[in-house]
């Protein structure tokens, strides 16, 4: 696949965007699921309780960056054919 300067620019810029966010959500994927397996009756404090709310948060804007930039770089990029 060719692309003009331009177009190579925002394909690797969107590209690398949305692997990044990916790479980020795989990264916290493990410690939130390992606070969210003993909830919040395990925690000994408000702290940790916030802890935990800051990395689902953080999880879930990863994986929504992540997904929202995959889509958007696959509809601007790649064309869906319709077969008859």
């Amino acid at each position: 696949m060719k692309y003009c300067q331009g177009c190579y620019t925002a394909y690797r810029r969107q590209t690398d965007a949305y692997k990044k966010a990916t790479k980020e959500a795989e990264e916290l994927e493990v410690p939130v699921k390992t606070l969210m397996s003993t909830g919040v009756w395990g925690c000994k404090d408000s702290g940790e309780v916030s802890l935990i709310r800051v990395m689902a948060k953080t999880y879930a804007e990863c994986l929504e960056r992540a997904i929202q930039g995959r889509e958007e770089h696959h509809r601007q990029f790649f064309v869906e054919g319709t077969w008859f």
